[in-house]
């Protein structure tokens, strides 16, 4: 027993490590790659016609600004820091500030969330739906103004996310695809999911995780 107890350790290890190595992939794929393959575009296009150089170069600086950030916040998941208390908070003020540029921003976190921690696959889905949850809104939702609020409830946590955009329409808020990343995050961390939106009046995500760890 004494013999095969750090044998099934190191295997389930770096079963561990090859999961998270796939999963790593396919969010880079997903956050960087789509915006790398964006920025070619872009840049074709201008070059093509010059008259839309000044356009396209916004939303091209946009683009590199989100994989400078995407990079990271990467690289940060994979080297495993020791959890820290209220250090996942700052830095996801920190991502708002940067990936909201241009944008008002009210970010606010209870006593409770700057004294917590949070580590391993919950930090990392949590991280992920947040990062998810932001694009949209620099994306689609055409607004001005977002509130993001952390509070903590007993063991559990709530996120809420809002913002005064062009809000979801009826018929595409029915849809089971519809925030389908979102949804697909939420899921991993076993946490309520709740969306409101109406056209013309932004769109608000609350997240309510049972507990983190």
């Amino acid at each position: 027993l004494l013999l095969l107890l750090p044998i099934r350790y190191q295997l389930l290890k770096k079963r561990f490590a090859k999961t998270l190595r796939m999963e790593l992939a396919g969010d880079m794929h997903d956050y960087i790659g789509s915006s790398l393959g964006g920025i070619q575009v872009l840049a074709e296009t201008a070059e093509r016609k010059p008259e839309s150089a000044p356009v396209h170069l916004k939303t091209i600086r946009m683009l590199s600004a989100e994989c400078v950030v995407s990079i990271r916040d990467l690289v940060w998941i994979l080297r495993g820091h020791q959890p820290v208390p209220g250090e996942w908070v700052a830095h996801l003020r920190e991502t708002a500030e940067t990936m909201l540029e241009g944008l008002a921003l009210d970010f606010q976190a209870d006593d409770s969330a700057h004294c917590s921690c949070i580590a391993g696959a919950t930090w990392r889905n949590l991280f992920l739906f947040y990062r998810e949850a932001l694009h949209n809104i620099i994306r689609h939702a055409d607004g001005h103004q977002v509130g993001i609020r952390i509070a903590t409830a007993g063991p559990g946590l709530v996120l809420e996310i809002k913002d005064d955009g062009r809000g979801i329409p009826a018929e595409k808020a029915a849809r089971a695809t519809t925030l389908g990343a979102l949804k697909q995050r939420a899921n991993l961390l076993k946490a309520d999911l709740a969306v409101e939106s109406l056209p013309g009046q932004g769109t608000r995500l609350i997240l309510r995780l049972p507990g983190h760890a």
